[in-house]
């Protein structure tokens, strides 16, 4: 899972409004610098990155302007940021928040920080929510072709295996020793598909025992020409 640009942007214009900028004179930076990075580092799943100039910096030359990067550290292996965010001052001292190859805003308090993770870890929980329900729904019907595949197969003497993807399951089906046939069923096409199952099996096998093969190719441009799409077409030939 990752946070898209337009989702942070949004985020960002929703709370960091800028009424009240966070001033910090150079006699409090060092001070400010270290309680940003305290507070940060009490929360869940935020990381404070040692490296801090190696991408963030690329946007803003001056490493002394740049109090601390941040990123979102992943508690289970499902969502992560694509981005660093960085907590650096402009020309007139005031707090700005930002992430890699972003616009920085300006930050009036702790707080607003605070709501912004809060924003980005809700998002990412929604994200992995919605993913662990699409990853059900997939196994849902993968396992209900397999299961009709599997009848098939034992009533028709053949030998398959089964592979699956975010949008797809694979089905392959032993022809010969040797040879043997991928078909691709989408997900998103399961009730049609289940449905036909039997005969799509027994088509291809059909064919190939009648000495036809064939293989699927992508058509490139230069070949669009030379299908032929009617009688007209063949006798102009």
């Amino acid at each position: 899972m990752s946070l898209s640009v337009a989702f942070i942007q949004k985020t960002m214009r929703e709370i960091f409004t800028g009424a009240a900028p966070w001033c910090i004179a150079p006699n409090e930076r060092e001070p400010a610098k270290q309680q940003l990075k305290e507070r940060l580092s009490r929360l869940n799943y935020i990381k404070i990155d040692r490296n801090q100039y190696r991408e963030f910096n690329q946007q803003h030359k001056n490493k002394s302007d740049v109090l601390c990067t941040f990123s979102f550290d992943d508690p289970n292996d499902s969502w992560h940021s694509c981005y660093d965010f960085g907590l650096l001052l402009n020309d007139r001292k005031e707090l700005m928040i930002g992430y890699s190859y972003g616009k920085a805003v300006v930050v009036s308090s702790l707080a607003e920080i605070e709501a912004f993770i809060a924003a980005c870890q809700a998002q990412f929980n929604r994200q992995a929510a919605l993913a662990n329900r699409r990853q059900k729904v997939r196994e849902f019907k993968a396992q209900a072709i397999i299961a009709q595949v599997k009848q098939i197969a034992a009533e028709d003497r053949f030998e398959f295996f089964t592979e699956n993807d975010t949008i797809k399951l694979k089905l392959s089906i032993r022809l010969d020793k040797n040879q043997a046939i991928q078909i691709n069923i989408p997900f998103n096409r399961f009730q049609e598909v289940l449905s036909k199952l039997r005969s799509i099996i027994a088509s291809v096998r059909e064919v190939y025992q009648q000495g036809v093969h064939f293989k699927m190719k992508q058509i490139g441009s230069r070949e669009q020409s030379k299908f032929i799409h009617s009688d007209a077409d063949l006798r102009n030939r």
